[in-house]
C-alpha cells in the first residue's frame, strides 16, 4: 500500500481545499475587485533644490475602472515655494480655491485616473526639510475619489493575498489528516490489544479454561468425524509391479 492509498482521506480533502478556495477566489477577484478603482498612492522623500525643498506624489490605478474626481489634501511642514504640477499636463491638478502662495495646506483635484495610469504630483515647499531618500515624508492627510477612498501599499495581489495562504492551508490540512489517521489506527491497534489481553485473562480463569477444554474437545471431535481423504498416487513417481502371472 502506497503513501497516497494509506492516506487517500488527507489527500482529496487537502486537494478539495485547494482546488475549491481558488476557484472561489478568482470569483471574488475578477468581479468583487476588477470592476472598481483601485486608487494606490505612494509618498516620495525631500529633495533639497537650492532655498527650496521638493517631494513628490505617486498615483496609480490598480483598478478595472476609472478613479474620477480624485481629490488629494496633503499639508507640509513649512509653506510651499509655488503651485504644485503634475506629470501629465493634460491631467493638470485643479485648485478648488485659487492657490495662495505661502500656506502650509493644499487641495487640488484631478479629474481622473484611468486603470493602470500613472501621475506623479510635485510639491515644493520653502527653505529645507531634512530626509533621507529612505525615510519617507508623510504630507498626505486624505486623498479620495468618486465612491472611494486611496490608500498606501501594495494592491490586493492573488499570489500574496491568496495562493500562498491557500496552499498553506490546504498544507497544513493534510498533516492533520495524516496525523488523524495515525490516531485512530492507534486506537484501533490499542483496542485490539486490550481485547486480546482481556480474552487472555479470562482464560486463565477456571470458567475460562473449562471453556478452552471444552473448544479443544470440539475440535478433536470434529477432526475424528471427518473422513479420511484416500491417498492418490503422486505422478512422476514409480509405481510397483504387479503380480507377475505363471507360465
Amino acid at each position: 500500500m502506497n503513501w497516497l492509498t494509506e492516506h487517500r482521506a488527507a489527500t482529496i480533502g487537502a486537494a478539495g481545499t485547494v482546488i475549491g478556495a481558488i476557484i472561489g477566489g478568482v470569483c471574488t477577484f475578477l468581479f468583487g475587485f476588477w470592476a472598481k478603482p483601485d486608487l494606490r498612492y505612494e509618498e516620495g522623500a525631500y529633495y533639497a533644490v537650492g532655498e527650496i525643498s521638493v517631494v513628490s506624489l505617486k498615483l496609480e490605478n490598480f483598478g478595472g475602472s476609472d478613479a474620477e474626481k480624485v481629490r488629494v489634501c496633503t499639508r507640509f511642514p513649512k509653506p510651499l515655494a509655488q503651485p504644485p504640477k503634475t506629470s501629465n499636463e493634460s491631467d493638470p491638478l485643479i485648485f478648488p480655491v485659487e492657490f495662495a502662495k505661502g500656506h502650509e495646506s493644499v487641495v487640488g483635484e484631478v479629474e481622473r485616473i484611468v486603470p493602470g495610469q500613472k501621475l506623479w504630483i510635485t510639491y515644493a515647499v520653502q527653505g529645507k526639510v531634512h530626509s533621507t531618500p529612505d525615510a519617507k515624508a508623510d504630507f498626505v492627510t486624505e486623498i479620495s475619489y468618486k465612491g472611494g477612498l486611496a490608500k498606501s501599499g501594495q494592491p490586493f495581489s492573488i499570489l500574496r493575498q491568496l495562493v500562498v495562504p491557500i496552499l498553506c492551508g490546504a498544507f497544513l490540512g493534510y498533516i492533520s489528516g495524516i496525523l488523524r489517521d495515525w490516531y485512530r489506527a492507534r486506537v484501533e491497534r490499542n483496542a485490539r490489544a486490550d481485547l486480546a489481553k482481556q480474552l487472555v485473562a479470562e482464560a486463565m480463569t477456571p470458567a475460562g479454561r473449562e471453556r478452552l477444554e471444552e473448544i479443544i474437545q470440539m475440535l478433536k471431535q470434529a477432526e475424528a468425524a471427518r473422513p479420511a481423504a484416500p491417498l492418490q498416487d503422486s505422478p512422476g513417481l514409480p509405481q510397483p509391479p504387479g503380480p507377475v502371472a505363471s507360465a
